[in-house]
C-alpha cells in the first residue's frame, strides 16, 4: 500500500541531489545529505509525508522520544533523519573521517550509517515533526541497556555465554517492542512503520546491540558463542538477528 510513497521519497532525494550537482559541476557529492535536509527545511514543503504526523515529547523510557499524533499504518513512512552533519571515510586507504557540517554538533550519539563510508548526524536540540527520526528511542528497557553497558565495562572478563545471554535478551525484547524501522537510502534515511501504531504511542526502533558495545571488538565472542550452541539454538539466534535487521553489523 505504501510502496509508492517509499519510492517517491527516494526519487525526491535523487531529484534534489541531481539539481545540486547540475548547478555546480564542482559540487562535492558527499554533501548531498546536507543539501537535502536544508532544501526541505528552507522550502518547508514535503508533500510525501503528512504534516504533524508525529511529535517529540517527554518519554518514560529515556528523556525525550517521538510519539504518534494520529494512527499510523504498517508500511507508512513516518519521518526523516536529518543530516546536520555528514562524516565520510577518508579515501586512498587512509584511516579516519572527514566531516561536512551545516550546523555545529557537539553530540555525535545521534548518528546513522547510510552507506559503509557515510554517516549522518542529527542535532538533538533541533527537530520538527518531519525531521525527528534522530529522537526515536531504542525499543529495549533501561534494564536491558544497563546490562549491555555492564558487559561493555568488563568485556575482557565476560565469557561468551554471558555475552550470548545478554544479546539474546536484547534481540527478543527489541523484536517484541519495535514498531518502526530506520531505512537508509543512498543519500538519506527515513522511518517506516513496521507495525500499526496507535495515537499517542511512542515510536521505538532497534539501535542494534553493537550500539551499546561501541568501541569493542565483540566479533570473537560472537563467533565463540555461535560455535558452542546447538544447531537449533544457532538457527533461532540467526533468525532473530535477521528479523531485527542487525545482520548488517556482523562481519
Amino acid at each position: 500500500m505504501y510502496q509508492d510513497q517509499e519510492s517517491s521519497i527516494v526519487n525526491y532525494f535523487k531529484m534534489i541531489a541531481d539539481i545540486a550537482i547540475e548547478k555546480d559541476t564542482n559540487f562535492n557529492e558527499r554533501e548531498i545529505p546536507l543539501i537535502i535536509t536544508q532544501t526541505i527545511k528552507v522550502s518547508n514543503y514535503f508533500p510525501l509525508i503528512p504534516p504533524n504526523l508525529v511529535s517529540v515529547r517527554t518519554s518514560s523510557r529515556h528523556g525525550r522520544g517521538v510519539f504518534a499524533n494520529q494512527a499510523i499504518q504498517k508500511g507508512e513512512i513516518v519521518c526523516l533523519y536529518p543530516a546536520n552533519s555528514v562524516l565520510v571515510s577518508i579515501e586512498n586507504g587512509m584511516e579516519g573521517w572527514l566531516s561536512y557540517e551545516k550546523d555545529n554538533i557537539t553530540d555525535n550519539n545521534y548518528s546513522m550509517n547510510i552507506l559503509e563510508d557515510k554517516q549522518i548526524s542529527g542535532d538533538p536540540t533541533k527537530y520538527t515533526s518531519l525531521f525527528s527520526a534522530h529522537m526515536i528511542n531504542d525499543s529495549v528497557s533501561c534494564e536491558t541497556i544497563e546490562e549491555l553497558k555492564d558487559i561493555h565495562s568488563r568485556f575482557d572478563t565476560c565469557d561468551y555465554t554471558e555475552f550470548g545471554k545478554g544479546i539474546n535478551k536484547y534481540l527478543l525484547e527489541t523484536k517484541k517492542n519495535s514498531n518502526v524501522d530506520l531505512i537508509p537510502s543512498k543519500h538519506m534515511c527515513y522511518v517506516k512503520a513496521s507495525k500499526n501504531i496507535q495515537p499517542n504511542e511512542e515510536l521505538l526502533t532497534s539501535y542494534g546491540f553493537p550500539y551499546w558495545l561501541n568501541g569493542i571488538d565483540w566479533n570473537s565472542k560472537y563467533a565463540m558463542y555461535l560455535a558452542n550452541i546447538n544447531e537449533t539454538q544457532r538457527n533461532l539466534f540467526i533468525n532473530l538477528l535477521t528479523e531485527t535487521h542487525i545482520t548488517h553489523w556482523l562481519n
